[in-house]
């Protein structure tokens, strides 16, 4: 593009004006042409890896203008950008839910995340960028801390033994912090796999209302901010709790999230070989649990002589009933061996998912395989009030107080993700 300043237009229209006699016309003045504009660059990767618990800001986009501002930074909404949130001021991009690797949600579900983004100058020059995000599979490393490979600052942890170690009293507590800063004991430490290993006696410290020992993970959404209380006022959901979305709108407005996933994968160790027919082998792995009652209470069972255990669930009414669900195999007294249960020590997920008055029980093989499923409709439960607030609950609670006293029950985790609407973690 041509530019003349205004001392050219001048002499231009003196040339034109000319003079009188046999003088010479002046030399017109030769214009001035600016530079052409450039687009701007790019100076970060075009590709980038994390892994499939990453949250928060995961890549941020670095752009310049060799002659000019960087005006806009923008990612196209196409391709798989429904899964991210970008900021377009600083240019991060972030994940709010954790991607998982054995699930592909990208589009062509290779575990690849293609994104598109704009970057324009104040001339209106414009640089297309293609951004590849790989998810990677979690890795576990033996020799850490089990907060080494996990995320636990937002779980408490209720120990079979009391605060001084000993196997009476209160059970004792280890608090979010002292979680997520390495604490590790002979109930709660990293297997050679990297996995977290969770060990419960037969006999033990327990919880008010309860005459089982646990050495179980429990929900705290504060993550470690204690001006936040356990639970709110009155019963009332509170930033370390969260609602149902049948809750009234006042509840969920005070809770520290809505509705929720916990997904675990684990593998179960030891069971319990003596004790009472029902006790007989059995544990829970993993709870809803509210003010008073438990939405879900998610068991695995093996007897002595079947080689696999099934997975069952029950829902407690709120002030009422137990119902059950057989989800894998059968949790009776004298169950045959289910043919797609799960043996000790193999993985397999399992999946929490509440919304509303629905819950959904999902089981997984280690290939990730379906093998049973249940729904709980909660319409009619007492769940969807005021004063009530829900966490989960996630390890070993081991509901076998009957067997011989040298027993223990075992279980490893593998992954451990809790997710809620509105929880920004």
């Amino acid at each position: 593009m041509k530019r003349y300043t205004a001392a050219s237009a001048l002499l231009g229209l003196l040339a034109a004006c000319g003079g009188g006699g046999g003088g010479s016309s002046p030399t017109p003045a030769t214009p001035i042409v600016s530079a052409p504009n450039t687009a701007p660059t790019i100076s970060s990767s075009s590709s980038v890896n994390v892994s499939e618990n990453a949250l928060g800001v995961i890549y941020t986009l670095s752009a310049s203008d060799s002659d000019g501002t960087v005006a806009r930074l923008e990612m196209l909404s196409n391709g798989d950008s429904s899964l991210f949130s970008f900021n377009g001021s600083n240019g991060e991009l972030s994940l709010g839910n954790r991607l998982r690797f054995d699930a592909p949600s990208d589009s062509d579900a290779d575990n690849v995340y293609d994104l598109e983004f704009e970057v324009e100058d104040n001339d209106g020059a414009i640089t297309s960028f293609q951004l590849a995000i790989t998810v990677e599979e979690a890795m576990l490393k033996a020799g850490l801390p089990p907060s080494g490979n996990f995320e636990l600052i937002d779980w408490k942890l209720d120990l079979p033994v009391d605060d001084n170690g000993n196997f009476s009293g209160a059970s004792g507590t280890v608090s979010e912090n002292t979680l997520a800063n390495g604490y590790e004991s002979a109930y709660f430490f990293t297997g050679p796999d990297g996995g977290i290993v969770m060990r419960a006696p037969v006999i033990g410290a327990t919880t008010p209302n309860s005459s089982f020992t646990r050495t179980e993970l429990r929900e705290m959404l504060r993550r470690g901010n204690t001006s936040i209380s356990t639970r709110g006022a009155g019963n009332a959901p509170n930033g370390n709790n969260w609602a149902l979305s049948s809750q009234p709108a006042t509840a969920q407005t005070n809770a520290g999230g809505v509705d929720g996933t916990l997904r675990v994968t684990l593998a179960v160790n030891i069971v319990t070989t003596t004790g009472t027919n029902s006790h007989v082998g059995r544990m829970i792995i993993g709870q809803i649990h509210a003010k008073s009652d438990e939405p879900i209470r998610l068991y695995y069972r093996k007897l002595p002589g079947n080689s696999r255990g099934s997975v069952y669930a029950i829902h407690e009414i709120s002030g009422g009933a137990d119902v059950r669900y057989e989800i894998v195999g059968d949790s009776s007294n004298s169950a045959s061996n289910p043919s797609n249960g799960f043996m000790l020590d193999e993985k397999f997920t399992y999946e929490i998912i509440a919304i509303g008055n629905l819950l959904t029980v999902d089981v997984f093989d280690e290939v990730g395989a379906l093998i049973g499923t249940t729904d709980i409709d909660m319409s009619a439960s007492g769940y969807d009030v005021a004063d009530d607030f829900m966490y989960f609950k996630a390890g070993l609670y081991h509901v076998n107080n009957s067997a011989d006293t040298n027993e223990v029950a075992q279980v490893t985790l593998y992954e451990l993700t809790n997710t809620h609407s509105g929880y920004p973690f």
